[in-house]
C-alpha cells in the first residue's frame, strides 16, 4: 500500500519538485515561487502531490481566472495541473492511465 499526501505547497518544496520534474532551471524556479507568492496574497492555492514521501505532481488552482476566455469572470480555473512521470512506478498502472488522461485533458 503506498502513502498518498495532497498538501499545501511550501517554498522549501522547489527543490524537490524541480528534481522531481528533471527542471533545475533559473526560470522554473521563478515560476514556482510565482505562484507560491500567488497563493500568499490568496489568489490561488498551490497543492502538491506526494507518494511514499516522494513528489508525485503538484496544480495551481486559483480562484478567479486570470487568463484566456474565463479572465475576469469571477470563475475558479486549475493552472498547470501536473503529473510527474517519475512517479509512474509509485501507483498502480491503472491509476497511472487515469492521471496521465486527467493531464491532457486540462
Amino acid at each position: 500500500m503506498h502513502k498518498i499526501e495532497v498538501r499545501q505547497m511550501t517554498r522549501g518544496d522547489i527543490s524537490a519538485i524541480c528534481r522531481a520534474d528533471n527542471d533545475e532551471s533559473e526560470s522554473f524556479v521563478n515560476y514556482l515561487n510565482r505562484q507560491l507568492d500567488f497563493q500568499d496574497n490568496q489568489e490561488c492555492s498551490a497543492l502538491l502531490a506526494l507518494c511514499d514521501d516522494q513528489v508525485a505532481g503538484y496544480v495551481f488552482m486559483y480562484y478567479q481566472c486570470r487568463w484566456g476566455a474565463w479572465k475576469d469572470r469571477g470563475l475558479p480555473c486549475i493552472c498547470d495541473l501536473r503529473y510527474l512521470k517519475n512517479s509512474a512506478a509509485r501507483v498502480s498502472p491503472r491509476n497511472s492511465w487515469i492521471l496521465q488522461k486527467s493531464r491532457h485533458a486540462v
